[in-house]
């Protein structure tokens, strides 16, 4: 599933794939991809110092052109936290919106 896979390249520190996803990343400025990058690594830095070790897609919703896929996100003390990503089909993939 795309959702799993672009949180596989978060947890894998691959940030520049993970922003590759986006809707319109081949059009963003390098300055903004950067910026986006950056960002993805404190994020996963702040998750992973929480203990998160996995992130598993647990049901997903679609509502007109827009998927929302649910995530829940384990942590190593037993917390989990779900979260919903939204994802636009696009160019034959699913793409971050």
């Amino acid at each position: 599933m795309a959702a799993e896979r672009y949180y596989d390249y978060l947890l894998n520190e691959d940030y520049d794939s993970y922003v590759s996803g986006f809707l319109g990343a081949d059009s963003m400025p390098q300055e903004l991809r950067t910026q986006m990058v950056d960002l993805m690594a404190q994020y996963m830095a702040e998750q992973k110092s929480k203990g998160l070790y996995d992130v598993v897609a647990t049901s997903e919703e679609l509502h007109d052109s827009t998927a929302y896929v649910f995530l829940e996100m384990q942590y190593a003390d037993s917390i989990s936290e779900q979260i919903a990503i939204p994802l636009v089909f696009h160019d034959k993939r699913w793409q971050l919106r």
